[in-house]
């Protein structure tokens, strides 16, 4: 049984013209000890997974329909104190933006031992400011460093003591959105090794959204790619970067300049020159105006799935994968 098991997940939220899907029909399960990247441009839907997950959806916004199961636990119909008691102790989170994620007025020591306080209140002042200290080493940054606040830390530093905050409570799940952002190459480097390391000593499951495709390749096991809301495609990581399916995966693996010197494949999507433009159908395929590979099918009938292989799959109505 897998640790996390999503299954057809839509969600929307409440405008002034009604209810408006952000993510639709959503399918995947992660196990523990792996890892899954959920790549695409922004606006498709990626963290607004992350907040479902924990229940952090903003107040205009709802499951409209599927489950999220969690060790077969529906996290989607929990009573909100139950969730409340999953979060950080269960499933913890690194929050896109880190120089925003801690509060400025709090020391960051403080802000750390919050979670350990609340999930374990049996602990002493004395155990709790123990185990930040460690966490603050297993993040390398300085144990002295426990009482600084924030604007006393580098953005390197504060992305670090965010993923020392999420790791407090010892959780079977990371929700990493968007780990790396604003962090220069070096920085970069070096916080993907930390998520990498821990995922392996500590055998947690780890989903890491992000538009940069090459943090997914570096951190991943498995990856999904989403469009506009739909997941388009997904499987190992060197299915979905060796081989992509979908005309959207080419595009952005060919827009990637780096990619190439990681993974060796050809694309003749590198320019766009399909020039049809008509009005969409409600389930049409939502990328059909940009693809090279569109017909007169691709406005007016959903895209299918196709099985690759047994963990690789696309959901397109014109394969061009192999020649299919």
């Amino acid at each position: 049984m897998p640790l996390l098991d999503v299954q057809n997940l839509t969600i929307a939220y409440h405008t002034r013209i009604g209810p408006v899907v952000a993510v639709n029909n959503v399918c995947f399960s992660l196990e523990k000890g792996r890892s899954l990247g959920i790549v695409g441009e922004s606006g498709c839907g990626k963290t607004t997974i992350g907040m479902a997950l924990l229940g952090l959806l903003p107040e205009n916004g709802f499951v409209q329909n599927g489950r999220i199961l969690f060790e077969n636990k529906d996290l989607v119909a929990l009573p909100a104190k139950a969730l409340r008691a999953l979060r950080w102790k269960k499933i913890s989170m690194i929050f896109q933006a880190a120089m925003n994620a801690l509060n400025p007025v709090h020391r960051v020591g403080d802000q750390i031992a919050e979670a350990i306080r609340l999930h374990n209140p049996e602990f002493s002042a004395a155990r709790i400011r123990t185990e930040v200290k460690e966490l603050l080493d297993l993040v390398d940054i300085p144990q002295k460093r426990v009482d600084d606040y924030p604007h006393q830390y580098s953005g390197g530093m504060k992305q670090r003591a965010v993923i020392a905050m999420a790791l407090s409570c010892k959780p079977d799940l990371i929700i990493a959105d968007e780990p790396t952002t604003a962090l220069d190459v070096i920085v970069q480097a070096q916080i993907l090794e930390k998520i990498k390391a821990f995922q392996r000593s500590l055998n947690i499951a780890a989903i890491v959204i992000s538009h940069d495709i090459g943090v997914v390749a570096e951190v991943c096991h498995d990856i999904m790619v989403m469009y506009k809301g739909h997941m388009i495609e997904c499987g190992k990581r060197e299915e979905v970067f060796e081989s992509p399916a979908h005309p959207y995966t080419i595009e952005l693996l060919s827009s990637h300049l780096a990619i190439d010197s990681v993974f060796d494949f050809d694309s003749d999507m590198a320019e766009n020159t399909h020039s049809v433009k008509r009005p969409l159908m409600p389930r049409a395929c939502g990328y059909a105006e940009k693809c090279s590979h569109a017909d007169g099918t691709c406005f007016t009938d959903p895209p299918v799935w196709h099985h690759i292989s047994s963990t690789h799959r696309a959901l397109c109505l014109k394969m061009t994968h192999n020649g299919q």
